[in-house]
């Protein structure tokens, strides 16, 4: 069959077979492909895996959703997991610490979406599998496919655990030197082989007056002494090198400031290798020791004159059995004896007293010298009371007496008066109503007043001294006092205005207010407490009597057919509200008390609310005035509203209520309409009644005239009959 005679049927499905044949042939080019990069994949593969295997370093490798793709053995050891319980696991949740997730999860969510580029360096915490935390220092990079899209990231982690331990550990132990270095109260220094300053503690810097802006550092060492020190400075440093020690050296030294102080100087050579390199010591600013010097040496020549001048009567003498003489004596002897301490010098007692007077003073001398006691003596001279104390002293080896005397006249005054206001303070805790007690820490009674001890059944606030709370009539509760009294004394915190139940000597029970407080002493010790109280038996009775009229006053507030408001008056602020009010204006109880006056818009006119307020502050009452409220659904109501200001708690408040009177004012109304066409209608028939008058009027004028006309008609009818006859 040639080419002409194929049908078009055989012409197709040549055709056919001849694609058949090219696909197969391109499959198989595409296989032999796949399988040559395959190959050489597979010898790419082999290599990576051992350079992964021999890898010092952790190499983890995850995709965009943080799953582990690929991990070496190291990274295997690091993590503690072997390799299958890694692999296709989450790296975020099971190998970063809890604490860690959220916030690297965020950062790999914008390295992966490309809103920031990836860090290639960055040092964090993984999670081994027994739960401690290594620190890796990691190298980063990027994973893309073919066409350049973020597949994923590969990391290399050098565990830095150790090193950052070390690092950590150097660093507190620089730290903790150089905070004990800058403890030590004097100024530490080194210095280069030249004196150039390389090093100086926080001391240093304060005892010459520089700051960290302006640190000593760079600065030769020489350079802080005064000119005139520097070159034995030099020298004693240089014999330091040498092996000798000249020990601590005074010199004299610059501030920043330029002020001169004296330092003592003490230092060490640093060498190497047989070398000075330098040197290290201490420096002491001994400003204040100088000062103490030289305050010892004023005080000296102050001792002298204090004893001259003491504002007490002062004194030192020497002693033998039979004679006590003056050594030296302060000059206000002249106020006790008449003459100054500086006439007194050198003369015996019997010089300058009575005999007998005088041997007394010179036995109690030597007494006091002799035996090496303290001698404290009571005396009455010129009508004035004093009290000396004499003891011995150690002057050049000898033993002498020193002493003074004290002026206490005016003590004994005092201590006079101290009596009479005792009596006094006495007679005022005896006097209030109040009770007071005391207790020791033992909680022992040391005193009360006269009503407390009557309360006891005592007569006398002295039989009370000495006994507890269990030897009272109100044993009973005497666990609970003292329950109190415990507290306020191991707390040191007063407990004010305690109610408690107390048995009175009747048997009947009260009921006090208590407060206790810590007792101390001079030191500020608790010593015991200290406790009053006061019978508010009637006080509470009162209260519950209030109580019970506020409960009828809620009552009638409640059930009043009249809308009854307590409003803030600063602010119209709803405090309370009766249910006639909910039922007058719509409101719910709910709604006013979240709310105010002002913001419910209960006012039609706000100015009629201002004229109010005004007329309550200036002191008037509002009763009855009639003006218009706007209720829930926007009708307008009027009401009869009543006012005055209350004070609650030292707030001032309205109290007001509402009596509806919409209805009465519409019945008015009509009534009003009502009587305005009743009197129309009164009007009218009026005005008709005297259109009839009028008419009536008219006609009768006209029929009075019309009789009058006939009257007259007939007179003259008979006056010309009369006239008629006459002729006749």
């Amino acid at each position: 069959m040639n080419e002409t005679e194929k049908t078009k049927q055989q012409l197709i499905e040549e055709n056919e077979a001849l694609k058949a044949t090219i696909a197969e042939f391109e499959r198989l080019e595409t296989d032999r492909a796949k399988a040559g990069k395959a190959i050489v994949e597979s010898e790419e593969k082999k290599k990576a895996q051992q350079y992964l295997d021999i890898a010092d370093v952790m190499l983890i490798s995850i995709d965009l959703m943080g799953i582990v793709q690929l991990v070496n053995p190291k990274g295997c050891e690091v993590l503690g997991y072997p390799e299958e319980e890694i692999i296709g696991k989450n790296w975020f949740d099971n190998f970063i610490p809890e604490r860690m997730r959220k916030p690297v999860k965020e950062v790999a969510k914008k390295v992966f979406s490309g809103e920031m580029e990836a860090v290639k360096y960055y040092e964090n915490e993984i999670l081994t599998k027994s739960g401690a935390e290594r620190i890796i220092a990691w190298h980063n990079s990027i994973l893309k496919d073919d066409s350049g899209k973020v597949i994923g990231t590969l990391s290399s982690g050098e565990d830095i655990t150790e090193r950052k331990k070390h690092e950590l550990d150097l660093k507190r132990s620089r730290q903790r030197f150089e905070d004990l270095v800058n403890l030590l109260p004097e100024a530490v220094f080194e210095t280069d082989q030249n004196f150039v300053l390389t090093y100086v503690n926080q001391r240093a810097l304060d005892v010459f007056g520089y700051t960290g802006e302006d640190i000593l550092i760079g600065m030769n060492g020489l350079e802080m002494l005064i000119p005139e020190d520097r070159d034995r400075g030099m020298k004693n440093f240089m014999s330091r090198y040498k092996g000798d020690d000249p020990g601590m050296v005074e010199y004299k030294a610059i501030k920043k400031n330029g002020s001169i102080f004296p330092i003592l100087f003490h230092a060490s050579s640093i060498t190497e290798n047989g070398k000075l390199i330098g040197i290290r010591g201490i420096i002491i600013d001994i400003t204040d020791r100088k000062k103490i010097e030289d305050e010892l040496y004023e005080s000296k020549e102050l001792f002298s004159l204090f004893m001259r001048y003491s504002p007490i009567y002062t004194f030192i003498k020497e002693v033998t059995p039979n004679e006590s003489r003056v050594l030296i004596a302060s000059e206000n002897f002249k106020d006790m004896i008449g003459i100054p301490g500086s006439e007194m010098e050198g003369k015996t007692m019997y010089e300058l007293f009575p005999a007998e007077f005088a041997k007394k003073i010179t036995d109690d001398d030597w007494a006091v010298v002799s035996e090496g006691t303290v001698m404290k003596l009571d005396e009455d001279l010129n009508g004035r009371n004093y009290t000396s104390i004499k003891f011995p002293i150690t002057l050049g080896g000898k033993t002498m007496l020193s002493g003074y005397t004290i002026d206490n006249t005016e003590r004994t005054i005092a201590e006079i008066e101290l009596r009479k206001s005792k009596q006094i303070l006495e007679g005022i805790m005896n006097s209030i109503p109040v009770r007071v007690f005391w207790k020791d820490k033992n909680l022992v009674y040391l005193g009360c007043n006269l009503a407390f001890a009557q309360d006891a059944g005592f007569s006398d606030p002295k039989d009370i001294i000495g006994k507890d709370d269990f030897q009272m009539i109100w044993q009973s509760q005497a666990e609970l006092y003292r329950s109190d009294d415990l507290e306020v004394i191991k707390s040191g915190i007063p407990k004010l205005n305690i109610e408690e139940p107390q048995t009175t000597p009747d048997g009947s029970t009260i009921t006090l207010l208590t407060s206790k407080s810590p007792l101390l002493n001079s030191n500020g010790e608790v010593t015991g407490v200290l406790g009053t109280y006061m019978d508010i038996s009637e006080r509470k009775m009162a209260e519950e009597a209030l109580q019970d009229s506020e409960e009828k006053f809620s009552k009638a507030f409640q059930t009043s057919p009249y809308a009854i408001t307590l409003t803030k008056i600063k602010n119209g602020e709803f405090i309370e509200i009766n249910d006639a009010f909910s039922t007058i204006t719509g409101f719910s109880r709910e709604e006013a008390i979240a709310n105010s006056s002002l913001g419910l818009n209960l006012w039609v006119d706000i100015e009629e609310r201002n004229k109010m307020i005004f007329e309550l502050l200036s002191g008037q009452i509002v009763s009855g005035k009639e003006l218009r409220f706007k209720r829930k659904n926007g009708e307008i109501m009027i009401g009869l509203f009543s006012a005055q200001i209350i004070n609650l708690h030292t707030e001032p408040y309205i109290l007001a209520s509402i009596d509806d009177i919409t209805k009465r004012k519409q019945v008015d109304q009509e009534l009003a309409k009502y009587r305005e066409h009743l009197e129309d209608l009164v009007k009218e028939r009026t005005a008709e009644l005297e259109e009839k008058n009028a008419e009536l009027e008219k006609f009768n004028n006209l029929f009075v005239g019309r009789e009058l006309r006939i009257k007259e008609l007939k007179d003259k009818v008979k006056e010309l009959e009369k006239r008629l006859q006459n002729k006749n």
